[in-house]
């Protein structure tokens, strides 16, 4: 982690110094009583946490930091504190120094904070970003997502150390993607990074600027697009409990301390990694400048080695063409010609393979920088979802409710205001009961203005055939069109009388009513649908994605869902060997089938004779699930943004465009991919997830 060459025979000898003599317990309070004291700094003592300072003594960001600190107390307190180095080279043995350290004992070395360690040691507030890397042999390819981390690490073997989150993470990247993973261990990261250069086929994590340290010693190491890890940060660790608390919260509130700590990164670190640890150590939506930084860094580090082939190339070159002009001709002349020539031709396509790498870096910055750009809107919807979420539930919840109970009081009078108009006056009973009880044929709403001014006019004739004055015969011709009927011929006398035209009023009112609570309920409906969409893309709750899940019970279960408009359809097939068990999160899963069945049975609502087909079947590790529909196909339009929140083929007012989105997101975390191919009469989407194999050797 940090920068520079480091003689090992050095840092043993120090740390060999440093041991001398034990520690004596010391808390704060005594030191203020004595005025004095002497407190341990326990320090990593191995390449590049520690380098050599100009006496040849240790030196590091968190030795001189507590250095510092020992100024810090001496003028604020008034107390003089001498420090006692202790080093340590294995990680396991460092940590354990921690778990047992007595008052007075400080861990100065990359800490990362985690919870489980709060509880277990004290620990100050963060010094500097924790950002960590999955990195790999250089004969790995690069996995962008988890699908392919699942796909391109299969039977890959780990490295890590024991007690660290490199271990932490490891574990749950068996669990959840390569449950036949074996983990070496090692004592330090520099013994990953020399693994992972000398052996292939190998990955683990490392702090970010132990990777680029790597990467400009020229170890040969791929650097992943998943799993990168953002910390708490780093901290100095010591005794739980210990009064030790009191000046160390001091001095990291102290005006001078940020400054401090920032000139030591750049001072250990450069100041290039230094921007870009903070960077990246930042919320989701500034890591994207972090992120584009971190591959500008890492082309700019293998750009400098093609310069230096290039300056290896001219020198083999002038100096071979020394010896040619010192030697002349003959054999002897003739064999260092030769050789130049296969230096030169070595050289050459050593730098051609550069080159390549560099453009196909680029390709991949230009790539990552789109995807960044979508992480940043897709965060920023993510944080908008979360300040919203409950401010607009509470409402609709409200809404529907009131709804709800006026739609009940709606229905009770409609039902009950005939029998009372019946006791009061029967003659008017039918004429009420008629466009209240009938089936509405078809909505005025439907209509066009030319359609719906020629049934007036119908209307409006047949009823002043029966003598009734034009005005009111008018106005009639428009609520018998709003109540969707026909004039029947038995209510003609009843036209005729002077409570028609009030009781036709009446029957509008009361269907209009109606549906005007129905439409607040089915938008409120529709509001609450994309609530719960948005906070499933936003990825609330506990899920667990190791559970056995029967593949064909979970399609059955979602097809139930679409019972009716299924049994419309002219073919529907679902084929799904029931011996087939996935992994994962039952919950996340019936989303995706939804999904899916609810965009194909919307594709096929025009089709003629629609048919929709879904079929499962296990190949190698993977179960391929297809989705196939006889619809008229994506647009192109849509088809090449599909994947990007908020665009859909529905009308406005029915799609959210996250379905697609949120799938694609749920298929993911499950390590599977998801991909569509349309053309018209035939649009496949595809689906590929884990094949839970020791669910069905049990079964």
């Amino acid at each position: 982690m940090r920068l520079g060459l480091i003689p090992i025979l050095l840092l043993c000898i120090t740390s060999c110094l440093c041991l001398q003599g034990q520690h004596k317990p010391i808390t704060w309070a005594e030191c203020q009583r004595l005025g004095s004291g002497t407190i341990t700094l326990q320090y990593f003592a191995v390449n590049p946490y520690v380098t050599p300072d100009e006496t040849g003594g240790p030196t590091s960001i968190e030795l001189d930091l507590m250095r510092e600190f020992v100024k810090f107390v001496r003028k604020q307190y008034n107390v003089q504190l001498t420090v006692r180095l202790e080093g340590s080279n294995v990680f396991p043995a460092y940590y354990d120094n921690i778990l047992k350290a007595p008052p007075g004992y400080f861990t100065v070395g990359p800490i990362s904070i985690t919870e489980d360690r709060k509880k277990l040691f004290g620990l100050t507030t963060p010094y500097m970003p924790d950002v960590q890397v999955l990195v790999s042999s250089d004969n790995i390819p690069v996995a962008n997502n988890p699908a392919e981390f699942r796909a391109i690490f299969q039977g890959k073997r780990a490295i890590s150390m024991r007690k660290t989150t490199f271990e932490e993470k490891l574990f749950e990247l068996k669990k959840q993607y390569l449950h036949e993973l074996t983990i070496e261990y090692v004592g330090s990261g520099q013994d990953i990074v020399e693994k992972l250069d000398a052996n292939k086929n190998m990955f683990g994590y490392l702090e970010m600027s132990v990777y680029l340290l790597a990467l400009k010693n020229n170890k040969r190491l791929v650097r992943h697009n998943v799993f990168q890890i953002k910390g708490k940060g780093y901290a100095i660790a010591f005794k739980k409990g210990s009064d030790w608390q009191v000046p160390l919260n001091t001095f990291f509130a102290s005006q001078t301390f940020k400054p401090y700590v920032n000139y030591l990164i750049q001072k250990h670190l450069g100041a290039d990694q230094k921007e870009l640890l903070y960077q990246l150590g930042k919320d989701d939506s500034t890591r994207v400048n972090g992120m584009i930084e971190l591959l500008n860094a890492e082309n700019q580090i293998r750009a400098l080695e093609i310069e230096k082939q290039k300056m290896w190339l001219s020198q083999n070159e002038v100096q071979a063409r020394m010896l040619w002009g010192i030697i002349g001709a003959g054999a002897l002349g003739l064999s260092l010609m030769a050789y130049a020539f296969w230096v030169k031709v070595r050289a050459n396509k050593e730098l051609a393979e550069k080159n390549e790498a560099i453009l196909q870096q680029q390709e991949e910055l230009r790539a990552m920088q789109s995807q960044l750009i979508l992480a940043e809107k897709l965060s920023a919807l993510g944080k908008l979802i979360a300040s919203v979420s409950h401010e607009i539930n509470t409402p609709i919840s409200a809404i529907r409710s009131h709804t709800q109970h006026l739609q009940k009081l709606a229905d009770a009078f409609s039902a009950s205001y005939p029998a009372r108009v019946r006791e009061l006056m029967p003659e008017a009973f039918t004429a009420l009961q008629h466009p209240l009880s009938l089936p509405t044929r078809v909505h005025y709403s439907a209509l066009n203005t030319k359609d719906e001014r020629t049934l007036r006019k119908e209307i409006q004739s047949q009823l002043e055939a029966w003598g009734i004055a034009t005005e009111q015969a008018g106005q009639m011709a428009m609520y018998y069109i709003q109540c969707g009927q026909n004039v029947p011929e038995t209510c003609e006398h009843l036209l005729r009388s002077s409570y028609a035209l009030p009781v036709l009023q009446l029957a509008v009112q009361l269907r209009q009513l109606g549906e005007g609570l129905n439409s607040i309920e089915t938008s409120a409906g529709r509001t609450s649908k994309i609530m719960v969409a948005l906070r499933a893309f936003r990825g609330d709750g506990v899920h667990d994605y190791s559970r056995p899940l029967q593949l064909r019970a979970q399609l059955e279960g979602a097809t139930k869902r679409y019972a009716q408009p299924l049994a419309r359809l002219s073919v529907f097939v679902l084929n799904a060997d029931p011996s087939i068990y996935i992994r994962g999160d039952e919950a996340d899963l019936s989303q995706v089938w939804q999904h899916l069945i609810d965009n194909a049975l919307h594709a096929l609502q025009d089709t003629p004779s629609p048919e929709l087909r879904i079929a499962a079947e296990a190949q190698h590790d993977m179960v391929v699930i297809t989705v196939t529909d006889n619809g008229p196909g994506l647009p192109t339009a849509v088809s090449e943004r599909m994947w990007e929140p908020f665009v859909t083929t529905k009308p406005l007012g029915e799609g959210s465009g996250l379905g697609l989105l949120i799938t694609q997101k749920i298929v993911e975390l499950h390590g599977g991919s998801i991909s569509v191919a349309s053309e018209p009469g035939n649009t496949v989407f595809t689906l590929r997830l884990p094949l839970a194999v020791a669910a069905v050797q049990a079964a």
